[in-house]
């Protein structure tokens, strides 16, 4: 961050503070050197301006969906780690579990079904189910990510082709403001 120039007052002798902002934040500018030295004319620059600053408001967007997008593919990814830590448990304790310690010992008398209800067993099948029931949430989460970062682009882009349309306009209005110039000055050299 600059600090501000300091010019000094021609009447009290005092020193003043003065910023020089750039062209995006002034609304005119009074300098005729500055105006001069542009490629177009000040009007054309302000839709320029205008132009940029939507682009960088749909880029910030593009940044937040984009950032959101990250976070819901990170999210969704450990889901399916802890889906498949989840089924390993559960294949785990349908082989090696002992029926015996079944929740369900009493009444049932399969062996698989008293596997599925060991507590291990359960533990593994609440994994899976608790992950199952997120994992819709994460992917909608995902799927309007990636929509906005499209229409973010799309918006980008529509702002850049305004940046330009700007530009090749005031192109062309600098090009004839300078051919009506020129036929002026000829037409007034003529005359003397």
């Amino acid at each position: 961050m600059q600090a501000p120039k300091e010019g000094v007052s021609a009447e009290k002798g005092e020193a003043i503070p003065t910023a020089r902002q750039s062209l995006s934040e002034t609304p005119f500018m009074a300098d005729p050197a500055e105006v001069a030295a542009l490629d177009i004319p000040v009007e054309y620059v302000r839709r320029i301006e205008d132009a940029q600053r939507v682009y960088g408001n749909h880029y910030m967007e593009h940044r937040m969906y984009t950032n959101a997008w990250n976070h819901a593919v990170m999210t969704v990814g450990f889901q399916c780690c802890w889906l498949g830590v989840g089924a390993w448990i559960v294949s785990r304790s349908l082989r090696y579990s002992d029926p015996m310690n079944s929740l369900v010992a009493r009444w049932a008398q399969h062996s698989w079904v008293r596997r599925l209800t060991t507590p291990i067993s359960c533990l593994g099948a609440f994994i899976f189910t608790a992950t199952c029931t997120q994992l819709p949430y994460d992917f909608r989460l995902l799927r309007e990510a990636s929509a906005g970062i499209e229409t973010q682009r799309a918006l980008m882009k529509r702002a850049m082709d305004a940046r330009h349309v700007a530009y090749q306009a005031g192109k062309v209005a600098k090009e004839q403001l300078e051919a009506r110039e020129a036929e002026a000055f000829a037409k007034d050299m003529k005359l003397q």
